[in-house]
């Protein structure tokens, strides 16, 4: 099986950017979509239903800035469910937090309790 699991939509491009994501998303078996840096709620939203309408190949993973605010099982739970996103991208060294932020590290147990996965860009 063949993944491709760091792809991008900037969804102010306009509906060309997104048949170009979906015609080279067929060369692969399976694509994660994540969400770009400091992407809002209504962001996050867009890719659920970019992602959900073509479900048979895209995978996609929401934005969160753990070391800003507590992001606790409650919390992720309602953005996964909200956004129908499978997962969560973080960008320690662009937002600039260590991955190891105590903040942080309880949105990573939150995550492993409700088993959503964290990709680290």
């Amino acid at each position: 099986m063949i993944v491709d699991c760091h792809t991008h939509i900037d969804f102010s491009a306009g509906d060309d950017l997104l048949s170009e994501h979906l015609s080279a998303a067929e060369t692969v078996d399976r694509c994660i979509v994540l969400a770009n840096i400091r992407a809002d709620d209504e962001e996050n939203h867009k890719l659920g239903e970019y992602v959900s309408g073509h479900n048979e190949k895209l995978t996609g993973f929401a934005f969160v800035e753990p070391s800003r605010e507590v992001i606790g099982e409650k919390k992720l739970s309602s953005i996964t469910s909200k956004t129908g996103l499978s997962g969560i991208v973080v960008y320690c060294s662009a937002c600039g937090f260590h991955p190891a932020h105590s903040r942080v590290m309880l949105f990573y147990e939150a995550a492993e309790q409700l088993g959503v996965p964290v990709f680290f860009s």
